[in-house]
Protein backbone atom coordinates (compact mmCIF):
# COMPACT_ATOMS: atom_id res chain seq x y z
CA UNK A 1 0.00 0.00 0.00
CA UNK A 2 2.81 2.40 0.97
CA UNK A 3 4.64 1.51 -2.25
CA UNK A 4 1.51 2.38 -4.28
CA UNK A 5 1.16 5.71 -2.46
CA UNK A 6 4.81 6.67 -3.00
CA UNK A 7 4.50 5.66 -6.66
CA UNK A 8 1.42 7.91 -7.09
CA UNK A 9 3.27 10.78 -5.40
CA UNK A 10 6.24 10.32 -7.75
CA UNK A 11 3.90 10.38 -10.78
CA UNK A 12 2.16 13.51 -9.44
CA UNK A 13 5.53 15.19 -8.87
CA UNK A 14 6.66 14.35 -12.42
CA UNK A 15 3.36 15.68 -13.81
CA UNK A 16 3.70 18.93 -11.84
CA UNK A 17 7.28 19.40 -13.07
CA UNK A 18 6.16 18.93 -16.70
CA UNK A 19 3.30 21.40 -16.23
CA UNK A 20 5.65 23.92 -14.61
CA UNK A 21 8.02 23.61 -17.58
CA UNK A 22 5.16 24.30 -20.02
CA UNK A 23 4.11 27.31 -17.96
CA UNK A 24 7.68 28.67 -17.80
CA UNK A 25 7.98 28.22 -21.58
CA UNK A 26 4.83 30.28 -22.11
CA UNK A 27 6.12 33.04 -19.81
CA UNK A 28 9.29 33.10 -21.93
CA UNK A 29 7.32 33.19 -25.22
CA UNK A 30 5.05 35.95 -23.89
CA UNK A 31 8.07 38.07 -22.90
CA UNK A 32 9.51 37.63 -26.40
CA UNK A 33 6.17 38.66 -27.93
CA UNK A 34 6.03 41.83 -25.81
CA UNK A 35 9.60 42.78 -26.74
CA UNK A 36 8.82 42.22 -30.43
CA UNK A 37 5.69 44.39 -30.11
CA UNK A 38 7.65 47.19 -28.41
CA UNK A 39 10.34 47.04 -31.10
CA UNK A 40 7.58 46.95 -33.76
CA UNK A 41 9.00 43.80 -35.35
CA UNK A 42 6.96 40.69 -36.29
CA UNK A 43 6.87 38.00 -33.61
CA UNK A 44 7.42 34.30 -34.33
CA UNK A 45 4.16 33.13 -35.97
CA UNK A 46 4.56 29.60 -34.54
CA UNK A 47 4.87 30.93 -30.97
CA UNK A 48 1.12 31.68 -30.70
CA UNK A 49 0.20 28.09 -31.63
CA UNK A 50 2.79 26.70 -29.21
CA UNK A 51 1.46 28.84 -26.37
CA UNK A 52 -2.08 27.66 -27.06
CA UNK A 53 -1.01 23.99 -27.07
CA UNK A 54 0.93 24.48 -23.82
CA UNK A 55 -2.01 26.13 -22.06
CA UNK A 56 -4.36 23.38 -23.24
CA UNK A 57 -1.97 20.68 -21.96
CA UNK A 58 -1.78 22.38 -18.53
CA UNK A 59 -5.59 22.62 -18.26
CA UNK A 60 -6.03 18.93 -19.09
CA UNK A 61 -3.13 17.72 -16.95
CA UNK A 62 -3.28 19.66 -13.67
CA UNK A 63 -6.49 21.40 -12.56
CA UNK A 64 -5.01 22.74 -9.30
CA UNK A 65 -2.07 24.39 -11.13
CA UNK A 66 -4.43 25.67 -13.83
CA UNK A 67 -6.73 27.31 -11.26
CA UNK A 68 -3.83 28.74 -9.25
CA UNK A 69 -2.33 30.41 -12.34
CA UNK A 70 -5.69 31.19 -14.07
CA UNK A 71 -4.62 29.26 -17.16
CA UNK A 72 -8.11 29.12 -18.71
CA UNK A 73 -8.30 32.92 -18.56
CA UNK A 74 -4.75 33.21 -19.98
CA UNK A 75 -5.75 30.91 -22.85
CA UNK A 76 -8.76 33.12 -23.60
CA UNK A 77 -6.61 36.27 -23.44
CA UNK A 78 -4.31 34.68 -26.03
CA UNK A 79 -7.31 34.47 -28.38
CA UNK A 80 -8.70 37.85 -27.33
CA UNK A 81 -5.45 39.67 -28.18
CA UNK A 82 -5.65 38.26 -31.70
CA UNK A 83 -9.31 39.33 -31.90
CA UNK A 84 -8.34 42.88 -30.84
CA UNK A 85 -5.60 42.99 -33.50
CA UNK A 86 -8.02 41.87 -36.23
CA UNK A 87 -10.69 44.33 -35.06
CA UNK A 88 -8.16 47.16 -35.19
CA UNK A 89 -7.12 46.19 -38.76
CA UNK A 90 -10.76 45.93 -39.83
CA UNK A 91 -11.76 49.30 -38.34
CA UNK A 92 -8.67 50.98 -39.84
CA UNK A 93 -9.56 49.59 -43.29
CA UNK A 94 -13.18 50.79 -42.99
CA UNK A 95 -12.12 54.27 -41.79
CA UNK A 96 -9.49 54.53 -44.53
CA UNK A 97 -12.11 53.63 -47.14
CA UNK A 98 -14.58 56.21 -45.77
CA UNK A 99 -12.00 59.02 -45.62
CA UNK A 100 -10.78 58.23 -49.17
CA UNK A 101 -14.35 58.39 -50.49
CA UNK A 102 -15.10 61.70 -48.77
CA UNK A 103 -11.86 63.25 -50.04
CA UNK A 104 -12.41 62.13 -53.63
CA UNK A 105 -16.13 62.79 -53.61
CA UNK A 106 -16.64 59.93 -56.05
CA UNK A 107 -17.19 56.20 -56.28
CA UNK A 108 -14.51 54.41 -54.19
CA UNK A 109 -11.61 52.59 -55.77
CA UNK A 110 -12.03 48.80 -55.61
CA UNK A 111 -8.94 48.27 -53.40
CA UNK A 112 -10.73 49.78 -50.36
CA UNK A 113 -13.75 47.47 -50.24
CA UNK A 114 -11.58 44.52 -51.27
CA UNK A 115 -9.30 45.14 -48.28
CA UNK A 116 -12.28 45.41 -45.92
CA UNK A 117 -13.72 42.16 -47.31
CA UNK A 118 -10.35 40.42 -47.04
CA UNK A 119 -9.86 41.41 -43.39
CA UNK A 120 -13.46 40.50 -42.54
CA UNK A 121 -12.87 37.05 -44.07
CA UNK A 122 -9.62 36.62 -42.10
CA UNK A 123 -11.43 37.69 -38.93
CA UNK A 124 -14.33 35.27 -39.42
CA UNK A 125 -11.92 32.45 -40.34
CA UNK A 126 -10.02 33.00 -37.08
CA UNK A 127 -13.25 33.11 -35.05
CA UNK A 128 -14.48 29.88 -36.68
CA UNK A 129 -11.15 28.14 -36.01
CA UNK A 130 -11.16 29.33 -32.39
CA UNK A 131 -14.75 28.07 -32.04
CA UNK A 132 -13.64 24.64 -33.25
CA UNK A 133 -10.74 24.69 -30.78
CA UNK A 134 -13.02 25.45 -27.80
CA UNK A 135 -15.52 22.77 -28.87
CA UNK A 136 -12.66 20.24 -28.97
CA UNK A 137 -11.32 21.44 -25.62
CA UNK A 138 -14.76 20.98 -24.05
CA UNK A 139 -14.94 17.41 -25.40
CA UNK A 140 -11.52 16.67 -23.87
CA UNK A 141 -12.59 18.16 -20.52
CA UNK A 142 -15.79 16.08 -20.56
CA UNK A 143 -13.74 12.93 -21.30
CA UNK A 144 -11.25 13.75 -18.51
CA UNK A 145 -13.93 14.23 -15.84
CA UNK A 146 -16.39 11.66 -17.19
CA UNK A 147 -19.17 14.16 -17.84
CA UNK A 148 -22.06 12.50 -19.73
CA UNK A 149 -24.21 14.26 -22.32
CA UNK A 150 -26.87 14.74 -19.63
CA UNK A 151 -24.91 17.66 -18.22
CA UNK A 152 -25.60 19.56 -21.42
CA UNK A 153 -29.35 18.99 -21.40
CA UNK A 154 -32.21 20.48 -19.39
CA UNK A 155 -32.46 17.39 -17.16
CA UNK A 156 -29.27 17.69 -15.11
CA UNK A 157 -30.68 16.84 -11.67
CA UNK A 158 -30.51 13.08 -12.20
CA UNK A 159 -26.94 13.26 -13.50
CA UNK A 160 -25.18 15.27 -10.76
CA UNK A 161 -23.55 12.97 -8.18
CA UNK A 162 -24.64 13.49 -4.59
CA UNK A 163 -22.17 14.58 -1.91
CA UNK A 164 -21.89 10.96 -0.70
CA UNK A 165 -20.03 10.23 -3.94
CA UNK A 166 -17.18 12.24 -2.38
CA UNK A 167 -14.22 12.61 -4.72
CA UNK A 168 -16.37 11.98 -7.79
CA UNK A 169 -18.58 14.94 -6.90
CA UNK A 170 -15.53 17.23 -6.46
CA UNK A 171 -14.02 16.12 -9.78
CA UNK A 172 -17.31 16.57 -11.62
CA UNK A 173 -17.63 20.12 -10.26
CA UNK A 174 -14.14 20.96 -11.60
CA UNK A 175 -15.18 19.70 -15.04
CA UNK A 176 -18.48 21.58 -14.97
CA UNK A 177 -16.80 24.89 -14.11
CA UNK A 178 -14.25 24.43 -16.92
CA UNK A 179 -17.04 23.60 -19.42
CA UNK A 180 -18.99 26.63 -18.15
CA UNK A 181 -16.04 28.88 -19.02
CA UNK A 182 -15.65 27.25 -22.45
CA UNK A 183 -19.33 27.99 -23.17
CA UNK A 184 -18.86 31.65 -22.18
CA UNK A 185 -15.88 31.92 -24.56
CA UNK A 186 -17.83 30.15 -27.33
CA UNK A 187 -20.63 32.68 -26.79
CA UNK A 188 -18.17 35.56 -27.06
CA UNK A 189 -16.70 34.15 -30.28
CA UNK A 190 -20.21 33.86 -31.80
CA UNK A 191 -21.00 37.40 -30.60
CA UNK A 192 -17.91 38.81 -32.35
CA UNK A 193 -18.87 36.92 -35.52
CA UNK A 194 -22.26 38.62 -35.34
CA UNK A 195 -20.77 42.07 -34.78
CA UNK A 196 -18.63 41.78 -37.90
CA UNK A 197 -21.04 39.70 -39.98
CA UNK A 198 -23.36 40.86 -42.73
CA UNK A 199 -27.00 40.16 -43.58
CA UNK A 200 -28.82 37.19 -42.06
CA UNK A 201 -25.63 35.75 -40.56
CA UNK A 202 -25.61 38.49 -37.88
CA UNK A 203 -28.91 37.36 -36.33
CA UNK A 204 -27.84 33.72 -36.61
CA UNK A 205 -24.53 34.38 -34.80
CA UNK A 206 -26.21 36.41 -32.04
CA UNK A 207 -28.74 33.58 -31.56
CA UNK A 208 -25.82 31.12 -31.27
CA UNK A 209 -24.13 33.40 -28.71
CA UNK A 210 -27.33 33.55 -26.65
CA UNK A 211 -27.62 29.75 -26.76
CA UNK A 212 -24.03 29.30 -25.49
CA UNK A 213 -24.58 31.78 -22.64
CA UNK A 214 -27.83 30.06 -21.60
CA UNK A 215 -26.06 26.67 -21.62
CA UNK A 216 -23.29 28.17 -19.47
CA UNK A 217 -25.90 29.44 -17.02
CA UNK A 218 -27.60 26.05 -16.79
CA UNK A 219 -24.25 24.34 -16.11
CA UNK A 220 -23.36 26.73 -13.27
CA UNK A 221 -26.52 28.57 -12.17
CA UNK A 222 -24.75 30.49 -9.38
CA UNK A 223 -22.45 32.32 -11.84
CA UNK A 224 -23.29 35.90 -12.84
CA UNK A 225 -21.08 35.86 -15.95
CA UNK A 226 -23.63 34.40 -18.43
CA UNK A 227 -26.27 36.96 -17.40
CA UNK A 228 -23.76 39.77 -17.96
CA UNK A 229 -23.02 38.51 -21.48
CA UNK A 230 -26.76 38.17 -22.22
CA UNK A 231 -27.18 41.79 -21.10
CA UNK A 232 -24.52 42.86 -23.63
CA UNK A 233 -26.44 41.02 -26.37
CA UNK A 234 -29.67 42.79 -25.33
CA UNK A 235 -27.92 46.18 -25.52
CA UNK A 236 -27.02 45.52 -29.19
CA UNK A 237 -30.73 45.60 -30.06
CA UNK A 238 -31.31 48.60 -27.72
CA UNK A 239 -33.45 46.43 -25.44
CA UNK A 240 -32.44 48.31 -22.30
CA UNK A 241 -35.09 46.72 -20.06
CA UNK A 242 -33.81 43.20 -20.78
CA UNK A 243 -30.23 44.46 -20.37
CA UNK A 244 -31.06 45.96 -16.95
CA UNK A 245 -32.80 42.72 -15.89
CA UNK A 246 -29.77 40.65 -16.92
CA UNK A 247 -27.29 43.01 -15.21
CA UNK A 248 -29.37 42.71 -12.02
CA UNK A 249 -29.35 38.90 -12.33
CA UNK A 250 -25.59 39.04 -12.86
CA UNK A 251 -25.13 40.87 -9.52
CA UNK A 252 -27.88 39.32 -7.37
CA UNK A 253 -26.33 35.85 -7.44
CA UNK A 254 -23.94 33.66 -5.43
CA UNK A 255 -20.94 34.42 -7.69
CA UNK A 256 -21.67 37.96 -8.98
CA UNK A 257 -19.92 39.39 -12.04
CA UNK A 258 -18.39 42.64 -10.78
CA UNK A 259 -18.26 44.45 -14.16
CA UNK A 260 -22.07 44.30 -14.31
CA UNK A 261 -22.36 47.07 -11.68
CA UNK A 262 -20.78 49.75 -13.90
CA UNK A 263 -22.71 48.54 -16.94
CA UNK A 264 -25.96 48.60 -14.95
CA UNK A 265 -25.36 52.28 -14.07
CA UNK A 266 -24.73 53.07 -17.77
CA UNK A 267 -27.93 51.20 -18.77
CA UNK A 268 -29.95 53.18 -16.19
CA UNK A 269 -28.50 56.45 -17.53
CA UNK A 270 -29.53 55.46 -21.09
CA UNK A 271 -33.09 54.75 -19.96
CA UNK A 272 -33.13 58.02 -17.99
CA UNK A 273 -32.06 59.98 -21.10
CA UNK A 274 -34.73 58.26 -23.21
CA UNK A 275 -37.42 59.05 -20.62
CA UNK A 276 -36.36 62.71 -20.39
CA UNK A 277 -36.48 63.02 -24.18
CA UNK A 278 -39.88 61.31 -24.26
CA UNK A 279 -41.35 63.65 -21.60
CA UNK A 280 -39.96 66.71 -23.43
CA UNK A 281 -41.75 65.60 -26.60
CA UNK A 282 -44.95 65.02 -24.62
CA UNK A 283 -44.64 68.50 -23.06
CA UNK A 284 -44.16 70.17 -26.47
CA UNK A 285 -47.17 68.29 -27.89
CA UNK A 286 -49.28 69.25 -24.86
CA UNK A 287 -48.29 72.95 -25.07
CA UNK A 288 -49.15 73.08 -28.79
CA UNK A 289 -52.53 71.42 -28.36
Amino acid sequence: MDDDHSMDSAVDQLSREQVQRLYNKNVELENKRRKAAQARVPSDPSAWQQMRENYEAIILEDNAFSEQHEIEYALWQLHYRRIEELRAHFNAAVNSNVSTNSLNGKVPHHSGPDRVTKIRTQFKTFLSEATGFYHDLMLKIRAKYGLPLGYFSDDQENQIPSSKDGNKSVEVKKGLISCHRCLIYLGDLARYKGLYGVGDSKACDFAAASSYYLQASSLWPSSGNPHHQLAILASYSNDELVAIYRYFRSLAIESPFATARDNLIIAFEKVNCLLRRYFKILLVVWLRS
